[in-house]
């Protein structure tokens, strides 16, 4: 039994399959190479915890190294629910403040006992550079801003954290909330460029500072998801992190707004305005 397919933003595709009385979804990415693959161990690899009554898992990966290869596909458990991006836009009162009770938890959970340690730039100069050379760089408003600002920022010494455990691609679609159930399932975690809190903490600023999932939306929508960002994390999370981790989390949270441009579709102004809006915004970030 298949189910309609739908395609992602990564250019990943996506349909339902029954096998065994069992729904997965039959995930297939755009290649399949060793990022995947790890990408798919960390989503397996993903150690469940509880946050009141509800436990917080990822979706389990099936097939075999072998399989997918051959295939180009693999199977991922099925949970029903709403997403976060479906809850920004229609989510009652307790699934936002189940959602606010997660990142709350996630990031106190991961920042616990972790230390601040000097960054190498290495890595952050390197994917610049590739990225940089993408056709769709040059169509960012201002791009030599962009580029001015950041070697501005890597002047001075760059810190991050010694936790190398992350999701990757927290954005509010990748969380599923099963109030049901009592389950909030995680998907779609990827191996980045530099695994780190660092880039999970890029994805919330994202998505509650920067309204990348409400990019889309309609006035009222927006208006509304604009609401529910600032009440699901508030200005005063920052103030957990030292102020002198401010030009870190610059260089990151503009690496992250980078990083999408080679995924943007060429006729997408919407995403490439966002992207120069969301510079201006990163600029003028304080921990207050």
């Amino acid at each position: 039994m298949k189910y309609r397919s739908e395609s992602s933003y990564s250019k990943s595709k996506f349909s339902l399959l029954k096998k065994n009385d069992k729904i997965f979804i039959k995930k297939k990415p755009a290649k399949i190479d060793a990022r995947e693959f790890e990408s798919i161990n960390k989503q397996n690899q993903f150690k469940k915890f509880k946050i009141r009554n509800f436990t917080v898992e990822a979706a389990k990966i099936e097939l075999k190294k072998e399989d997918i290869i051959k295939s180009k596909f693999y199977l991922v458990e099925f949970f029903q629910g709403k997403n976060g991006e479906e809850i920004l836009s229609n989510g009652d009162v307790n699934e936002i403040k189940i959602l606010k009770l997660f990142f709350k938890n996630y990031i106190k959970q991961a920042n616990k006992n972790t230390k601040v340690i000097l960054r190498n730039k290495k890595s952050i100069i390197k994917k610049y550079n590739q990225i940089s050379k993408h056709r769709n760089f040059k169509k960012i408003k201002n791009f030599k801003s962009i580029k001015n600002y950041l070697f501005l920022l890597l002047k001075k010494n760059i810190y991050t954290f010694d936790n190398y455990n992350c999701h990757g691609d927290l954005t509010l679609s990748n969380i599923i909330l099963n109030s049901k159930d009592k389950k909030i399932i995680l998907i779609d975690f990827q191996k980045t460029y530099e695994d780190n809190l660092m880039q999970d903490l890029s994805k919330l600023f994202q998505e509650f500072n920067l309204g990348w999932t409400s990019r889309n939306f309609s006035k009222i929508n927006k208006l509304r998801s604009e609401i529910v960002c600032k009440s699901i994390l508030k200005n005063d999370f920052w103030r957990m992190f030292n102020k002198n981790m401010l030009h870190s989390f610059k260089v990151e949270f503009i690496m992250t707004i980078l990083r999408i441009i080679p995924y943007v579709d060429k006729n997408d102004k919407i995403t490439l305005d966002w992207i120069y809006e969301s510079f201006i915004l990163i600029k003028t970030f304080k921990i207050k």
